[in-house]
């Protein structure tokens, strides 16, 4: 199993990997034994329509009002480097 290292940090343990994202920090860890299962569960939540950003660079169209990318935006990259989406 791969990640990249650019969106996602994997740490393995006793057989079980521990995706943590960078914009979460060391704190806030979500526990998966698969990535598969999590990328299915993600296809059924992202959205056909690109962001729009503001002049803010907030995401005008997924409502993403915080700073750094829209959710969206990431669950499509992660997406797309696992070949999910084009």
């Amino acid at each position: 199993m791969s990640v990249s290292p650019r969106t996602w940090t994997l740490l393995g343990e006793h057989g079980c990997s521990t995706v943590l994202g960078p914009q979460l920090g060391p704190f806030h860890r979500v526990e998966v034994v698969e990535l598969e299962p999590l990328l299915d569960l993600l296809e059924l939540f992202v959205e056909p329509i690109d962001c729009r950003l503001d002049h803010h660079g907030s995401c005008q169209q997924h409502g993403w009002l915080d700073e750094g990318r829209c959710y969206q935006a990431l669950m499509k990259d992660l997406l797309r480097e696992h070949g999910r989406l084009t």
